[in-house]
């Protein structure tokens, strides 16, 4: 089996904050671009430690990867996750990036 890149995880919270798991995250590039844009659209992104079960309660997840960009999380142990405008602003500042870098 291949071994994937750790993703950063980052949830979308009410009032236009973003949040992202102080635990087991790597210092990547792709996470430093995210809280770069999050930063250019001045959307607050606060570190701390989440509990997986307070994941079901976000207004929004994703995971930042290097190989594959901003993925939005649809589902957590089969259970759906609400899905969210801000993370779909993120994804399309983090794809015009790439494509200005490339």
């Amino acid at each position: 089996m291949d071994r994937m890149p750790a993703p950063n995880e980052f949830q979308a919270r009410r009032l236009g904050k973003t949040f992202r798991s102080s635990r087991g995250i790597l210092p990547g590039v792709t996470r430093s671009v995210v809280l770069q844009i999050c930063e250019d659209l001045n959307l607050p992104a606060h570190e701390r430690a989440i509990l997986p079960k307070a994941l079901r309660r976000v207004d929004g997840l994703f995971l930042s990867l290097s190989s594959f960009g901003i993925v939005e999380a649809v589902s957590i142990d089969g259970e759906s996750v609400r899905q969210s405008l801000l993370i779909a602003r993120i994804r399309e500042e983090y794809d015009k990036y790439v494509k200005r870098e490339t």
